[in-house]
């Protein structure tokens, strides 16, 4: 499908033809925008005037419950270019996708709503429209209530990536990970309710996607090093990445884990309960999490302080992923970089280099 034959298309889903043919219409769209035969016709959608016409129709078609459900595959698959994926969330894209995931009535199209928002999220502009940059006052704080309202229902959604790329910005950390409400401009207390121990929970989820979100959000924030804080803070970050690296096949004794929180002593003295990760990409994305936080004083004390450097040890033994193995390596020597004087452990300089 061409320009040309688009601007023909584009009238086919317009209020004066009737819902079979739109839906009809939405069908051919979503076929032709998919996979690499449809790269062509995803660039149009995002560089002329007519294929924004038809992303803005689209849109609003997925209010209709004939063509709902294609019209949102059709967004999805439009959404995969860069470009038109700038013309969806300047659409209101973004803004639909959180509310639908927020509708309980709409949960059976929340597969293809999380797709959406993952996909745009991919790029600054979604990530920019969900955490409401440039917004003020009243705005603002709707967007950031929202959002945090979204990870509250994380266990729910059958994709999560849109959060790991939310917290690759400052924005999207400020809201999500470090909690500012530009309303009150003050910190949740309330752990439950904090989006990183949602992050964390979804480490145990059954679903692979899910745990391979949560590991690239928790590595995300490890990145920025303003969020070290908060995350060593959290006295279940590191222990709960910690059980997902150890095995039943690998023993730590109870007397090198002393100062480890208790989800790791617990696997320690009973090894039976381990529940290790099995996918290679989501282990390495979690030791990088923890690499990461050698990078600070803050986070290689916290991993001194809970004897994380003792567990990766006992573990990379068992571990068959040479990238994984190396970059535990580099962990524990930075964690014991001081290890006979550990009250100066994170103030040695010459280290923070990854």
């Amino acid at each position: 499908m061409d320009e040309t034959t688009l601007s023909e298309v584009v009238q086919l889903l317009s209020g004066s033809v009737g819902p079979s043919t739109r839906a009809a219409t939405c069908t051919a769209i979503a076929a032709c925008t998919s996979g690499d035969a449809g790269a062509k016709l995803r660039r149009i959608m995002g560089t002329s005037s007519v294929g924004e016409t038809t992303i803005r129709r689209l849109l609003v078609l997925c209010g209709d419950p004939q063509c709902a459900r294609v019209a949102l595959s059709a967004l999805v698959n439009i959404s995969e270019d860069a470009e038109a994926s700038a013309v969806v969330t300047r659409a209101g894209a973004v803004q639909r996708a959180c509310k639908a995931l927020l509708d309980m009535e709409q949960q059976n199209m929340a597969a293809l709503y999380a797709g959406l928002l993952s996909n745009l999220t991919r790029h600054i502009s979604g990530v920019d429209a969900l955490v409401g940059k440039g917004l003020t006052g009243v705005e603002k704080d709707l967007a950031v209530n929202t959002l945090l309202k979204l990870v509250t229902r994380v266990e729910h959604m059958p994709n999560v990536l849109w959060m790991s790329n939310a917290l690759t910005s400052a924005e999207g950390r400020e809201a999500l990970l470090l909690l500012n409400n530009s309303a009150t401009n003050s910190k949740s207390q309330d752990t439950d309710q904090q989006p990183l121990t949602w992050l964390l929970r979804l480490l145990r989820s059954p679903t692979d996607t899910k745990r391979l979100g949560a590991a690239s959000a928790i590595r995300n924030c490890a990145m920025a090093e303003d969020c070290h804080e908060t995350l060593v803070s959290n006295t279940d970050a590191i222990g709960i990445c910690l059980t997902r690296l150890m095995s039943s096949e690998h023993k730590v004794a109870a007397s090198d884990v002393r100062k480890a929180p208790q989800v790791v002593r617990d696997i320690a003295n009973n090894p039976n309960k381990a529940d290790a990760e099995p996918l290679v990409e989501i282990r390495l994305l979690l030791v990088e999490a923890l690499l990461l936080l050698c990078k600070t004083p803050e986070g290689r004390r916290a991993l001194w302080d809970t004897d994380a450097y003792a567990v990766l040890e006992k573990w990379k033994q068992h571990e068959q992923n040479e990238q994984i193995v190396r970059t535990v390596n580099s962990i524990v020597d930075r964690v014991t970089l001081a290890e006979d004087n550990p009250e100066q452990h994170g103030t040695v300089t010459g280290q923070d280099s990854s």
